[in-house]
C-alpha cells in the first residue's frame, strides 16, 4: 500500500490543528494588576463626570466615522 504525500500532509495538518485546539493556557489571563495607580474601570466610573466623557467619546466616534465606519 502506497501512502502519498498528500495524505501525509493532511495528517500532519490535522495533528497540528488538533494539538493547537486541545492545548490551552492555564490561569495566564487571570491576573490582577499590581500597580495601584493603574487605570481601573471601577474607579473611573465612580465619578458622574466620567460617564459624560465616555459618552462624548462614543458620539464623537460616530460623528467622525458614522454607523458604517471610516469610509
Amino acid at each position: 500500500m502506497k501512502i502519498s504525500f498528500k495524505y501525509i500532509s493532511y495528517f500532519f495538518l490535522f495533528v497540528l490543528g488538533l494539538s493547537m485546539t486541545l492545548t490551552s493556557c492555564t490561569d495566564d489571563l487571570n491576573v490582577t494588576p499590581k500597580d495601584d495607580d493603574e487605570f481601573l474601570s471601577e474607579t473611573f466610573f465612580q465619578d458622574p463626570e466620567s460617564y459624560k466623557q465616555v459618552l462624548a467619546k462614543l458620539y464623537a466616534g460616530l460623528y467622525v466615522g458614522g454607523n458604517d465606519g471610516d469610509g
